[in-house]
């Protein structure tokens, strides 16, 4: 029988490493939602929607006509207030010495001395409402809470703004963004094993996470896990956890769906081989090992983990040998072969 051509490989131990995969949704490390604190008339948007914005930058101004009138009666009432303090200060000065000569009678003193000093707790009242009235008229100026980008205004000029409940617009952060993911109790578990037994590379390897675009695309930025929840969700038998993605360029949106990768394990010196060089056969598995005169052995292997297209050999190979990669099925043991390079990605699945 003439040579069997089949494409072939020399094992080269690899640095391989094993990727866990969540779904997520970008969203802003922080956003707020504008609301009035004053009721009025939306008088002036002073920025256009989508822009950025700094923190204590004038967004919206509200009609304050009614904020400034309330002010006035406030200080107004307040003048009253103190002009009746200065009366009853008067008359309890007046009625002190004629106390010591016994010109009045005590009751007549201790009235006029109740008398200031509710008039005192009537200035601090009015000076309280004053400070109210003013703080009302600062509500009129809507300010950014924080320094990011302001959305679409939810409001136009001349709408009537109702405090605490009409909606200006939301201000958020997306440098950084976030992306929150639920592992299971078993993943988690496991980790908690592994970092037990390999405290220092599973430390490492938690501090690295990768962002997984749409489009399958890696982003360039790691991520950081930067939060993890205080207990197990009992409903899912999940746990909830957060990484940090840096967006100086804002190329990240918030709402975006993504994966957040996270690197599980790291075996070093592996031996790879790809997935179609194995050959199973009921609960045995076979790698083709071509020898020296070109005959191929049917070599017994354990398989480890599977890595995408490729498979990690616990035992049965070792460095430097010579394995068959494509066209295992057609050499049976003992044929010789007529041995092909493979090329680098046949080699690596």
């Amino acid at each position: 029988m003439p040579p069997v051509p089949v494409k072939v490989a020399k094992i080269e131990p690899r640095d391989v490493s094993t990727y866990r995969e969540y779904i997520g949704e970008l969203v802003p490390a922080q956003e707020v939602a504008l609301r009035s604190r004053l009721t009025g008339i939306l008088v002036k948007k002073h920025v256009p929607d989508g822009a950025l914005v700094n923190e204590g930058d004038l967004l919206f101004t509200i009609d304050d006509r009614n904020a400034a009138e309330q002010r006035e009666a406030a200080r107004a009432q307040l003048a009253a207030a103190q002009a009746q303090l200065a009366s009853a200060k008067a008359d309890v000065d007046r009625y002190q010495p004629l106390l010591a000569d016994e010109a009045i009678a005590r009751q007549v003193y201790d009235n006029a001395v109740a008398a200031y000093e509710a008039a005192e707790a009537g200035v601090d009242a009015q000076e309280a409402l004053l400070r109210q009235a003013e703080l009302a008229l600062e509500y009129a100026s809507v300010l950014s809470p924080l320094t990011g980008r302001m959305g679409a205004a939810s409001v136009a000029e001349g709408d009537l703004i109702s405090a605490g409940n009409t909606e200006l617009a939301t201000v958020a952060v997306d440098d950084p963004l976030w992306v929150y993911f639920s592992p299971s109790e078993n993943e988690l578990l496991e980790f908690e094993r592994r970092r037990r037994e390999q405290p220092e590379k599973m430390s490492k390897l938690s501090r690295d996470a990768r962002l997984v675009l749409g489009n399958d695309e890696l982003y360039s930025e790691p991520g950081q896990i930067n939060f993890a929840d205080r207990a197990l969700d009992p409903v899912t038998g999940t746990y909830r956890l957060r990484v940090e993605f840096p967006n100086p360029d804002s190329r990240l949106l918030p709402g975006q769906f993504t994966r957040v990768r996270l690197q599980s394990n790291v075996f070093e010196g592996a031996i790879v081989v790809p997935a179609r060089a194995v050959l199973q056969v009921l609960d045995q598995s076979f790698v083709g090992v071509v020898g020296t005169d070109q005959t191929v052995e049917h070599r017994p292997v354990v398989l480890g983990t599977r890595i995408d297209g490729d498979w990690v050999i616990e035992s049965g190979l070792e460095a430097g040998e010579t394995i068959v990669v494509d066209g295992i099925q057609k050499a049976r043991p003992g044929a010789t072969v007529r041995a092909l390079p493979a090329e680098a990605s046949e080699a690596q699945g």
